[in-house]
């Protein structure tokens, strides 16, 4: 008897360790494009995770994967784990980072000493089909601004 409640116990208390992505996050599903710079993420909904990639293209006209993304609701805090693709010679180095979020808040901000700090996403205040990505790097005074529209 005890197993049985302790088994309906841990059922219970699963859904609550992860739930479902705030109607923020699931603005962010579909293609973006940069508007200065040449490149584009694009975002997908999963289940309960949001994976993106953002790929940029060289001045040959090739298409490379920058990034990739994914941004998962745990606890009630958002969490981003980031894959950055380097060049580096003739192979990809790739280098992981966790950011955890504000509650609810698409501000994230780095667990590692790492050079970046914080990632904000914001849409536009009239227009969901615009989107300014801020990105705080360790020594700079201003974080780098990035802005989006929406291609699908």
């Amino acid at each position: 008897m005890k197993r049985l409640l302790l088994f309906l116990f841990v059922l219970a208390i699963m859904p609550l360790a992860y739930g479902q992505l705030p109607s923020r996050v699931q603005k962010l599903e579909g293609l973006w494009e940069y508007l200065e710079g040449s490149g584009y993420e694009r975002w997908e909904r999963r289940g309960d995770v949001m994976y993106g990639e953002s790929f940029r293209i060289n001045k040959l006209g090739d298409t490379l994967v920058a990034e990739s993304f994914e941004i998962s609701y745990v606890n009630k805090r958002l969490i981003l784990n980031l894959k950055a693709y380097h060049m580096v010679n003739d192979s990809i180095r790739v280098k992981e980072r966790v950011l955890v979020g504000k509650r609810r808040k698409m501000h994230f901000t780095g667990l590692t000493g790492n050079r970046l700090e914080e990632l904000e996403f914001k849409f536009g205040f009239f227009s969901k089909n615009r989107l300014k990505l801020f990105v705080h790097h360790q020594g700079m005074l201003k974080p780098q601004k990035l802005r989006m529209n929406r291609k699908e």
